[in-house]
């Protein structure tokens, strides 16, 4: 039990070390929900990218809907 309980306090001291400066304490997520979005949205334009077929079918479906 007391090897438990260090090991909850061991990880709870990562935790809040690694917290982004931007983050209350109280929050269970270590980087703001701004910088979560930049990274998926980063992250999303790059897995786009890489499928050349999706990405130009993708564009044209969005300039055909903006058209009518």
């Amino acid at each position: 039990m007391e090897t438990e309980k260090h090991d909850q306090d061991a990880f709870r001291k990562a935790v809040a070390e690694d917290k982004n400066k931007h983050v209350s304490r109280d929050s269970p997520y270590t980087v703001s929900f701004w910088k979560q979005v930049a990274v998926l949205t980063s992250r999303q334009f790059r897995l786009q990218s890489q499928d050349h077929f999706d990405l130009v079918t993708s564009y044209g479906l969005s300039i055909v809907n903006l058209t009518f």
